[in-house]
C-alpha cells in the first residue's frame, strides 16, 4: 500500500523520502498521480496512483 501524507502529520510507520526520489521512482515504473482538485470531504484528500496514460 501506498500512502501519501499530504498534510504533514507525523506518522511512524511512513518511510520519509525527497521529492527527487519520488519522481526518480514514478517516472521510472511510469505511473501517473489521479487527485481531487477540491476536496469534496474535509477529512479526506482523494488520491490514487495509475499507469501513466501514453500520449
Amino acid at each position: 500500500m501506498l500512502r501519501i501524507d499530504f498534510d504533514g502529520a507525523v506518522d511512524g510507520d511512513l518511510e520519509h523520502i525527497t521529492w527527487d526520489e519520488w519522481f526518480q521512482n514514478f517516472e521510472r515504473a511510469e505511473l501517473a498521480l489521479v487527485y481531487e482538485a477540491e476536496k469534496s470531504d474535509a477529512s479526506r484528500t482523494f488520491a490514487k496512483v495509475v499507469p501513466a496514460p501514453d500520449f
